[in-house]
């Protein structure tokens, strides 16, 4: 074997194995493949999927929206509207009740009546309640009339006009005639100690005769008090022995045709802010974009939404007040949609926002009340900016649009319609303000998004505010 072994070294010891040229190229053809990690792994499927077009099954978007829970939001609209109406009645309902309380029961009469059984007070001159309407008297018929409201606190009775016990009463029954003596500077004075002493000794042991003459002639005396037609009611009223009476009790003079002034804080400013609900709603014209308008409406939902305004209110009358000012509202959905990160599906939740700055001016209606009133208001919404931000799915694309780029809104709205219903509460006395409750309800005639656009989206908002008013 060695000398075999030593003629193949021989013969073989330098010449060179041929190897073949696609020797390699098998040897890792036979490897087995290595698989890709994290972002290799993510643009391995890029490059298999950049073009690759899967089919959707028929009836798929049909499916889905038969899957989705149906809400009722007319319902519930519908109910939030009869509660708003049953709480606006039970409102007002309370007020028109005082209202007629607070009404006199009795009728507005030219004057006093007397008791049947007490004649009329004997002709002769107008009673007067001080010196100087007694000189006006003496050298003529005064001008000032005595007014057909509530008569002024009446005066002392006079002691001289009144009967001394024993007086003679006629057969009839009745007293004879009494002349009401004029008021002078001595009636207006106090009496002396004499006189009442006397007066005291006239009353010690009355009769029941005497005691209906004396009332009887007491009550003539103040009937005819009360029915005069020429009572200097300055002179009246600066008696210094006449009870005063508080301003807000006094009686209100009737309205004229002649010039009033101005009532005092006839403006007022107004600073609200509410929350609200804001209901959206897709449509399109063609069916081409029907696909878009299903995949938004499945994966939009309305959040709370928001609004800050600024009015200022002029009252044009009693009841009637014209609003207007400048409200900034914000109107908020909630974007649900899932994503596939590192081969792992995330939900990603975002929102989106429609900023508006509007103009309301509207008209107001107050209804009687006192501290807690009710005003209904309504009126246009001039729009004056709109301005979108967030995102949104298209089916056609790999990632989510923007709003801003691609959701065809317009600058601003057009014109809206309002109606607010406006519970305010008065605080304070000598500089007084008002809190202020308001429901409100608003909708949008035209579109949000443009002309041509593959979807055409359309809002109305209802929310409650709650803010101040001070006047001016």
């Amino acid at each position: 074997m060695s000398q075999l072994d030593d003629l193949f070294r021989q013969g073989l010891g330098g010449r060179k194995a041929e190897v073949p040229n696609d020797l390699w190229d098998r040897i890792q053809a036979n490897r087995p493949p290595t698989v890709p990690q994290d972002e290799q792994l993510d643009q391995f499927f890029a490059s298999k999927l950049r073009d690759h077009t899967g089919s959707v099954p028929a009836g798929m978007w049909e499916r889905i929206v038969a899957a989705r829970a149906a809400k009722p939001r007319f319902r519930y609209a519908a109910v939030a509207l009869v509660l708003l109406l049953a709480l606006t009645l039970g409102l007002v309902r309370p007020w028109a009740a005082d209202a007629d309380k607070g009404a006199s029961p009795l009728p507005a009469s030219e004057g006093e009546t007397a008791p049947s059984n007490i004649p009329a007070p004997h002709p002769g001159p107008a009673v007067e309640t001080s010196p100087v309407a007694a000189a006006e008297v003496e050298g003529g018929a005064t001008s000032l009339a005595l007014p057909t409201s509530p008569a002024p606190a009446l005066r002392r009775p006079n002691l001289a006009s009144t009967p001394r016990p024993g007086a003679p009463v006629s057969a009839g029954g009745t007293l004879p005639p009494v002349t009401v003596a004029r008021n002078t500077a001595e009636d207006l004075a106090p009496p002396s100690a004499a006189a009442l002493a006397a007066a005291a000794a006239d009353f010690s042991a009355p009769t029941a005769q005497q005691n209906v003459a004396s009332a009887t002639a007491e009550l003539r005396n103040l009937t005819a008090l009360a029915t005069l037609e020429n009572t200097d009611l300055a002179a009246l009223a600066t008696a210094p022995y006449l009870p005063t009476i508080k301003r807000q009790y006094r009686p209100k003079a009737e309205p004229s045709g002649s010039f009033r002034a101005a009532p005092r804080h006839r403006f007022q400013t107004e600073f609200l802010f509410g929350a609200a609900y804001a209901h959206q709603q897709f449509s399109v014209t063609d069916e081409a974009n029907r696909p878009l308008r299903e995949t938004r409406e499945v994966t939009e939902f309305a959040e709370l939404s928001h609004q800050v305004s600024l009015r200022g209110r002029y009252q044009m009358g009693k009841r009637l007040a014209l609003l207007g000012g400048l409200t900034y509202a914000e109107i908020r959905n909630r974007v649900e949609y899932s994503l596939l990160v590192n081969g792992t599906a995330t939900d990603i939740n975002t929102n989106n926002q429609i900023r508006q700055l509007e103009i309301p001016l509207l008209l107001g209606y107050t209804l009687p009340g006192r501290r807690l009133q009710v005003s209904l208001n309504a009126g246009p919404v001039v729009n004056v900016l709109t301005s979108a931000r967030g995102r949104f799915l298209h089916p056609d694309a790999p990632a989510p649009l923007s709003l801003a780029d691609d959701g065809n809104y317009r600058r601003n709205t057009g014109i809206g319609l309002m109606a607010s219903l406006s519970t305010t509460y008065l605080v304070g006395k000598q500089q007084p303000f008002v809190l202020l409750v308001e429901p409100f309800f608003k909708t949008y005639p035209g579109s949000f998004t443009v002309a041509g656009a593959p979807v055409q989206e359309d809002y109305w908002v209802a929310g409650l505010q709650l803010g101040v008013r001070k006047s001016f």
